[in-house]
């Protein structure tokens, strides 16, 4: 998928939970499809950097490489963003993704005590998907493959 693509699809992800959540996009599908820039635009970020912490979680280098490019395991970052969280460990990427859209938020288990809205959304998700969006302590292995399946559901739902 090129990056306008896939910043298009990431955004549609994060228009459909808002509208399921009752809350309002940062910036409109649109916007962040489109604009770029290192100011203004959005970028593709790796929750699964390139660190040895990361790459323990796989049976190899090659493993890794291949899996952390899964749907999944990308959200979009704005601006400058992205370059500030590097090759960070995940738990310090959280502080990063809890300022940003709604689908790297989800990530944080602050998201969760301020959006009420989303219990509602995830026991109407769970009932059509057998999935939650939930927040994730540790982004390892299974972590990444439940929220590529995650995602795999919603775009089936939208």
């Amino acid at each position: 998928m090129n990056t306008s693509s896939l910043r298009y699809f990431l955004a549609c992800i994060g228009h459909y939970i808002c509208q399921e959540t009752n809350q309002t996009m940062k910036n409109d599908v649109e916007y962040i499809s489109t604009k770029t820039g290192a100011q203004t635009g959005y970028h593709i970020e790796h929750i699964l950097s390139r660190n040895d912490q990361n790459k323990q979680y796989f049976a190899s280098e090659e493993e890794f490489e291949s899996k952390r490019n899964l749907l999944g395991g990308l959200l979009l970052l704005k601006g400058v963003d992205n370059i500030s969280s590097g090759n960070e460990e995940y738990c310090d990427k959280l502080k990063t993704y809890s300022a940003g859209l709604i689908w790297g938020h989800s990530l944080c288990r602050d998201y969760y005590h301020t959006n009420k809205a989303m219990d509602a959304f995830n026991d109407r998700l769970f009932a059509a998907c057998k999935h939650k969006i939930e927040s994730i302590d540790v982004f390892d292995a299974t972590a990444l493959e439940n929220r590529s399946q995650l995602l795999y559901n919603l775009v089936k739902i939208i």
